[in-house]
């Protein structure tokens, strides 16, 4: 090649590749959209973290792992020792790493066969580039950004790694992957299939790379399956049991995105079929394909989502990016076939502007359609849970136990309280009991009654909760408050009085609760607490102790037959032990010894 030509090339392809990652961040820029509210969850977890909290929603809140990427909680963690704004930092991050996502698109191919970047190789990229599904979500604050980025880095490093014997950065890369959304578990078992196929291929048999690989994987795997176990008392995220239940219609889902987005998907699958051709971008190609399936079968098996605009499948754009460069990979080698009047990079070319010239006008016709279904805001839930922590305050709250839904942006505002999240994604009895309104209900009601309940849209079950319900008066804005909850009265203080637990000293307050033990009270026990936690939180760590003397009165119980006071029990030990997993998990299983499922639950 002409050395001018080449480094003509060769900064042609550096341009549109820069133009691509600074694109897709005006892209993002401008579709102007608020941080959602289920970014907000994953900031609250990391602040609580590094607070050192624990990872819990708010600091006094269960350990509960209501989030599915833990990575992602780390990183918007951050935000809090940094001192930056959490829910713009949380915006920025997702756009950066989405945008360095582009990167790995055009780096895939040349990967597998270690020749330099091609100006072919920007195409891809740009096609993701003018996607308003993906520029959406990696603006959204949720880790759609990341997720991209570690399903990109990965099939270049996969197939990297094959061609130079190592196995490290895969497996880092994966086992990011892991710990950033719960179908990576498809994309390893595939990725590792596909890596056996290769060894087989080239009559190789496995070694250092692959235990490498293996290794790094199995040690975070493991790892964090024990963390888990040991903080949480679940082998898989509490978010898995609180969807079981739901169906948002997958099948309909999947058509939708397909009716947004024809032709680019039309585009990705005919070139990457024509990849798959070819010798040299055929491992690239079918990474990005099977990686788009299990995106797709993980969609099927979670029966979708509520959110608009698919969340779920954006993330996958940079796949279909690969697709396209390895589409164009291959026509380039077909072309050197050609006559000598088309042969070298006048084929490619023209497949590359015809790509370009029918992928963007049809991506960035959905550019208002996308704007349009702007996501639950986290910041109008933050506004609006200040608004509920100054009327909370008023009534001499110091620690509010609340039951919401719409949990983000509030546990960002009331970082001071209790979230019970009765949508049931960061509570393990109502997502233990999804469906199961009779143990629902008595979680509710027998555990304390909140100061407040949400009973909306994801926790709109609850109205028909009567047992519960019928303790609360509406405040507006679809809010109801305990009934008799006022300045210096509480229904659940001794007398109704709140002055009763502000008067006496700490161990005073213990002895009291001693002696409800000791009488086998565990409902005025119950009550006790959380008076206590609400008007004088301080004192609760005088009482933190009796949590093992309320364990041995619910194994004495369930001894006698007594299950009902043995749960009564137990819950009063899951409290005052500050929520432990393990107790809780003991705790709802005598739940649902009591109150069993039945195929038409109802309430009691």
């Amino acid at each position: 090649m002409d050395p001018e030509a080449g480094s003509l090339a060769r900064w042609s392809t550096f341009l549109a590749l820069a133009g691509a990652v600074l694109g897709t961040a005006v892209h993002a820029i401008l579709l102007d959209l608020p941080v959602v509210d289920d970014a907000a969850i994953s900031i609250a977890y990391g602040h609580s973290l590094l607070s050192g909290a624990g990872l819990r929603l708010t600091p006094g809140s269960p350990p509960v792992e209501g989030f599915s990427n833990p990575l992602w909680v780390v990183l918007l963690g951050l935000s809090r020792p940094l001192g930056l704004e959490p829910l713009a930092f949380s915006r920025w991050l997702g756009v950066i790493l989405g945008a360095l996502a582009l990167v790995f698109v055009a780096l895939a191919v040349p990967a597998a066969s270690g020749r330099r970047l091609r100006p072919a190789d920007a195409v891809g990229p740009l096609v993701v580039a003018a996607s308003p599904n993906y520029a959406y979500w990696i603006c959204s604050g949720m880790e759609s950004g990341l997720h991209a980025l570690l399903l990109a880095a990965s099939v270049w490093a996969l197939v990297r790694d094959f061609r130079l014997r190592r196995g490290l950065t895969s497996g880092l890369l994966l086992a990011g992957l892991a710990l950033t959304r719960p179908e990576a578990p498809l994309v390893i078992v595939v990725a590792a299939g596909f890596w056996m196929l290769w060894l087989f291929e080239e009559d190789r048999s496995p070694g250092r790379p692959e235990a490498i690989l293996l290794g790094v994987l199995g040690l975070v795997a493991c790892a964090y399956l024990a963390f888990r176990w040991a903080y949480f008392a679940r082998l898989l995220p509490n978010t898995y049991f609180a969807k079981l239940s739901w169906d948002f219609r997958p099948a309909r889902y999947l058509e939708g995105f397909a009716r947004a987005y024809p032709l680019p998907l039309i585009l990705a699958a005919g070139l990457g079929a024509l990849g798959l051709l070819s010798r040299i971008s055929r491992r690239p190609a079918s990474l990005a394909f099977t990686f788009i399936l299990c995106g797709v079968a993980f969609v099927w098996r979670v029966k979708a989502d509520w959110m608009d605009q698919w969340r779920f499948l954006g993330p996958l754009w940079p796949l279909l990016g690969i697709l396209v460069c390895a589409g164009l990979s291959a026509l380039t080698q077909l072309s050197e076939g050609a006559p000598a009047a088309v042969r070298g990079s006048v084929i490619p070319l023209v497949a590359a502007l015809g790509v370009l010239g029918l992928a963007v006008p049809a991506e960035l016709g959905r550019f208002n359609a996308a704007r349009r279904e702007a996501g639950f805001s986290a910041s109008f839930v933050r506004d609006k849970a200040l608004e509920l922590r100054q009327r909370l305050a008023a009534l001499g709250i110091e620690q509010a136990r609340l039951g919401l839904a719409d949990i983000g942006g509030a546990a960002l505002a009331l970082r001071a309280d209790r979230i019970v999240d009765v949508a049931g994604l960061a509570d393990y009895a109502l997502a233990e009991h999804g469906g199961n309104f009779r143990a629902m209900q008595d979680y509710l009601v027998g555990e304390g009654l909140p100061d407040v309940i949400d009973a909306h849209g994801p926790s709109g079950h609850v109205s028909d909760f009567a047992r519960l319900m019928g303790h609360y008066r509406s405040i507006g804005d679809r809010l109801w408050l305990l009934e008799g909850l006022e300045r210096g009265r509480d229904p659940r203080c001794p007398d109704g009085a709140v002055s009763s637990v502000l008067g006496p000293e700490a161990s005073e307050l213990r002895r009291q609760l001693e002696r409800l033990i000791d009488a086998s009270d565990p409902g005025r026990a119950v009550d006790l607490v959380r008076c206590i936690q609400a008007h004088r939180p301080a004192a609760f760590t005088e009482l933190r102790s009796l949590s093992a003397r309320a364990l041995e009165a619910a194994g004495r119980a369930e001894r006698l037959g007594g299950l009902e006071w043995a749960l009564r029990f137990s819950s009063l030990a899951t409290i005052l032990a500050d929520e432990n997993a393990h107790l809780r998990r003991r705790t709802e299983l005598l739940r649902h010894r009591l109150f069993p499922p039945t195929r038409h639950p109802g309430t009691r």
